[in-house]
């Protein structure tokens, strides 16, 4: 058969098939095109896209819709390209849709084209195209005539300013349910810069919340303002411990205000700012539980929004570990892992780095945890460039790993380098970040000195660590400083003074709910004490960690409790 007998055939073949029901559009698309059909083709192919999108096949109808502009299809270009993204978008597939939103922009009127900066901007920075994200955000910004500081000290200078407009101005609005597109656009850029550089510029994304949340009042369009207050609501309670009724009004006035509109990202974003503020609380339970809704809500009723189910989902998460919710944390971690590599994730992968490494330790196996943790920044490239959260999440369990192995050194090492990029970062202004990485950096001080390390220098490090612990202001700061000051004191031998300081960690930790440590501390004070009674502690301590799931109690012990080497014989 010849190709002329070929085309003939394709030709005949999807004639007699349109007449069928129930056919496949696309089948029809590649029949006329073997034909030679080039307009039957072309007719079919949008069909057959809009099909595949009512069935929520969103990779297929992104190829599709590639293929109508391939085609030439009579239909702007630029809207065929932004419908790509928006599959894509869907499918999770972010980085993706940002690259089909900047190439659209080519393409569309001036009045669409800071829309499509914007889209390009928001899911570059949520993905990991930093580069590229912030090329689109800077055109989107002076589009919009919102300026982009350019220094750090600017960014504070305005944050600050733009904070005491709204301590004056309050949280006062009238409700608009129309408002200027070009309003609404402006509003909306700001929201794609306060949420696309929340992962690795604290003091910019505040800035633009706040000015954010300005805009929406201002406007009154009340999804906005749900979606403003919902962000706010985050980055306040992520720096500030002081403000919590305060931070509340803003979570119970959005979470009012998405009910009112029956939106569904509106009610996951406020349901995942509750969380947040929860998780930055201490309050690891009620987080876990809350962010678990805006999960469910999430995946049932939204599209397009990989950035509130990779928060929700980590943030979730972490909040079982640190509550000490070993098991539970273990097996979320392999599905989330899978379906963060499906989508191609790189926002929700560094987001699971954590989890996912110290899971890999619990099951004994820091091999993986330390691949997890040196590989996956990695992953999408760019982020490697910039220090970030997904870093931080890298670096602490690089260093728990090392102190795993009993390689108290190289974990001292890695911290003092990094910590320094995190200083830098200004994520020391993020309470949890602060608490968490002093911490960590005294105990690699305490597993350094046990390591061979030089001792008076590195126990006074660890000394200074836990002193700034006993004095910061989160509940569950001064019991992770007495915990410090157990180990520590323990490493230099004094051991009435550490198992005061054990005591208080015991009764703090199981006070603001961290089981795990609590544990650890439990298990080193009933081995320093010993007799029966300490006997009994030990082991009551180190069942409970074994229920957890962790394999090698010591092991885990070592690395979350250093000094003891010595103190125990």
């Amino acid at each position: 058969m010849d190709d002329a007998q070929k085309r003939a055939l394709h030709g005949q073949l999807a004639r007699v098939l349109e007449t069928e029901p129930g056919v496949d559009a696309g089948v029809l698309v590649e029949h006329f095109l073997a034909a030679g059909d080039l307009d039957r083709a072309r007719s079919y192919v949008l069909r057959a896209a809009e099909a595949a999108e009512r069935g929520l096949a969103f990779l297929r109808a992104a190829g599709l819709y590639r293929r109508a502009v391939e085609l030439g299809v009579a239909k702007p270009r630029w809207e065929l390209t932004r419908r790509v993204g928006e599959m894509l978008l869907a499918a999770g597939h972010a980085k993706d849709a940002a690259a089909a939103f900047a190439s659209a922009v080519a393409y569309a009127p001036t009045a669409e084209r800071t829309g499509l900066r914007r889209l390009a901007a928001e899911h570059y920075l949520k993905s990991g195209g930093e580069a590229e994200g912030l090329r689109s955000l800077r055109e989107a910004l002076a589009d919009v005539k919102l300026g982009y500081p350019e220094t750090t000290a600017s960014a504070v200078v305005s944050l600050v300013g733009n904070r005491a407009r709204l301590l004056v101005r309050g949280l006062r609005f009238e409700p608009r349910s129309v408002a200027a597109p070009d309003e609404l656009e402006r509003i909306d850029v700001a929201f794609a810069a306060s949420s696309g550089l929340a992962m690795f510029d604290v003091v910019r994304a505040a800035d633009f919340g706040a000015r954010h949340l300005l805009l929406a009042l201002d406007c009154g369009e009340p999804i906005r303002i749900c979606r403003a207050l919902a962000v706010e609501a985050s980055g306040r309670a992520a720096a500030d411990v002081r403000g919590r009724g305060s931070i509340e009004a803003l979570v119970r006035t959005a979470e009012s205000l998405a009910t009112r509109s029956n939106d569904p990202h509106a009610i996951a974003l406020a349901r995942l700012a509750a969380g947040l503020v929860r998780v930055f609380s201490g309050e690891w339970r009620a987080a876990q539980a809350t962010l678990d809704a805006a999960e469910q809500i999430i995946r049932e009723r939204c599209r397009g929004v990989h950035w509130e189910l990779a928060n929700a989902v980590a943030w979730s998460t972490n909040a079982l570990i640190l509550c000490g919710e070993l098991k539970e944390a273990a097996r979320r971690v392999p599905e989330v892992m899978r379906e963060a590599e499906e989508r191609a994730d790189h926002f929700a992968m560094m987001h699971m780095i954590y989890p996912a490494a110290i899971t890999a330790i619990v099951a004994d196996d820091p091999d993986t945890a330390e691949q997890v943790a040196r590989e996956l920044p990695k992953w999408g490239g760019e982020f490697s460039e910039r220090f970030t959260g997904g870093h931080w999440g890298s670096l602490v369990s690089r260093v728990s790993a090392h102190r795993y192995r009993g390689r108290g050194r190289p974990a001292h090492s890695e911290m003092e380098v990094d910590f320094a990029r995190i200083k830098a970062g200004h994520f020391l202004r993020v309470h949890m970040m602060r608490v968490c990485t002093t911490f960590e950096r005294a105990l690699c001080a305490v597993a350094a000195a046990e390591d061979g390390g030089d001792a008076p220098l590195l126990l006074r490090l660890a000394e200074r660590c836990a002193k700034d612990l006993l004095a910061d202001r989160p509940d569950y700061a001064a019991p992770m400083g007495h915990h410090v000051m157990g180990c520590l004191l323990a490493c230099r031998g004094q051991r009435e003074q550490a198992l005061w300081h054990l005591n208080q960690a015991v009764v703090g930790l199981t006070r603001v709910d961290m089981g795990y440590l609590a544990s650890c501390a439990k298990a080193r004070h009933g081995a320093l004490a010993g007799g029966e009674a300490g006997r009994e502690e030990l082991y009551a301590s180190t069942e409970q960690l074994h229920k957890q799931g962790i394999v090698n109690v010591a092991r885990c012990l070592d690395m979350s409790a250093p000094g003891f080497r010595g103190a125990l014989g």
